[in-house]
């Protein structure tokens, strides 16, 4: 039997894609392949699987907290990290979320604000430590990756790439993110073999999520 934790991570995979404004609490059981009654007994109604959701999101931010000195050992998982935050969320999603749970979706805009804020100051440290090139505003970093992702996601969603196609091309946008940031001497420290473990973890969040597009 599926437990609650596992459900709302299949749930989260379900609602990112299809939102859950005009989805039924039996096609929401459907899409996880349980029944409507097992649903129930887990989750009140939806109300309850939005908000278990919304604290996925809130418990990966504060069970990951942005170092307060970078190190080399740490500056490739913040960067993971920030690639899976920016990368977690969907406006059919966000735009449900807003106009069913306002109070939801301003602690949660709040939640990421505040820690993407934490990602610059990190960057703008790991310049200043000579990990990452000074060339460009820590901000300004923020933003390509963001642009970047967002892209690819939405052309799966329009099905313009395939999801294999997009994870394919994920993993290499973040490889030239890495080749294009971190200094000779960060290169020799913060290797793609170091990160393959996590960076495989992340896309496989990403296949499981847009699975759903063709579903």
């Amino acid at each position: 039997m599926i437990d609650k934790k596992e459900l709302a991570i299949a749930l989260n995979h379900v609602i990112l894609i299809k939102g859950f404004k005009n989805i039924s609490m039996t096609q929401l059981a459907k899409s996880v392949g349980i029944s409507r009654a097992s649903l129930y007994l887990r989750f009140k109604d939806k109300a309850d699987i939005v908000t278990a959701v919304v604290d996925r999101h809130l418990q990966f931010v504060k069970s990951n907290p942005i170092p307060k000195e970078p190190t080399l050992d740490s500056l490739g998982k913040v960067l993971l990290d920030y690639a899976l935050l920016v990368g977690s969320t969907t406006d059919i999603f966000l735009n449900d979320l807003q106009s069913d749970f306002p109070q939801l979706a301003t602690q949660l805009a709040h939640t990421l604000t505040v820690y993407f804020t934490h990602v610059a100051t990190y960057l703008t440290q790991a310049q200043h430590l000579g990990y990452l090139k000074s060339d460009f505003d820590s901000k300004f970093i923020l933003f390509e990756i963001k642009m970047g992702i967002d892209t690819i996601l939405k052309a799966v969603l329009s099905q313009a790439l395939t999801t294999p196609q997009a994870e394919d091309y994920l993993r290499q946008f973040f490889h030239l993110q890495l080749a294009g940031l971190l200094t000779e001497k960060a290169k020799k420290k913060v290797t793609l073999k170091q990160l393959q473990s996590y960076e495989n973890k992340i896309l496989a969040e990403f296949e499981q999520t847009y699975a759903q597009v063709t579903q």
